[in-house]
C-alpha cells in the first residue's frame, strides 16, 4: 500500500515529493471504491537560439516557420 491522504472538509490533501503546488493530476476511476491519480507533465515548448542581425530579430542556424513559432507562444501562454 502506498501513502495515504486525508483529505479535511473542503476536499484538500497535503501530498509529497514530487507533486507540487500547480501541478495537474489525471484520474482515472478503477470501480467503485479505488481511484488512481497520475501526474500529468506539461510538455516543454520548443526552444531556438535567436540574434539581432541588423536590428532584426533571426534564428540561429534554424529557419523559423511563422506557424511553428505562433503554436510555440500560444502553448507557452495557455500553459500559464
Amino acid at each position: 500500500m502506498g501513502t495515504v491522504i486525508k483529505l479535511d472538509d473542503k476536499r484538500r490533501g497535503v501530498f509529497p515529493e514530487p507533486f507540487k503546488p500547480g501541478d495537474t493530476l489525471v484520474v482515472d476511476m478503477m470501480g467503485l471504491e479505488a481511484i488512481s491519480m497520475h501526474l500529468l507533465r506539461p510538455v516543454p515548448p520548443p526552444m531556438a537560439e535567436v540574434r539581432w542581425i541588423k536590428g532584426r530579430l533571426f534564428g540561429a542556424n534554424v529557419e523559423l516557420n511563422r506557424s511553428e513559432l505562433a503554436a510555440a507562444v500560444r502553448a507557452d501562454r495557455d500553459e500559464r
